[in-house]
């Protein structure tokens, strides 16, 4: 189940633009950033 949830986020991110990620990312606070992506 939780390899299901990594994949499914991946690929959202895949789809999602970088242009679009960066700048959410970057003002983003640091607890969303964690919560979506604890392995990093």
């Amino acid at each position: 189940m939780r390899a299901a949830k990594r994949t499914s986020n991946a690929s959202a991110i895949s789809h999602t633009p970088t242009k679009m990620i960066t700048p959410v990312m970057s003002l983003a606070p640091k607890q969303i950033i964690h919560h979506h992506r604890p392995h990093m």
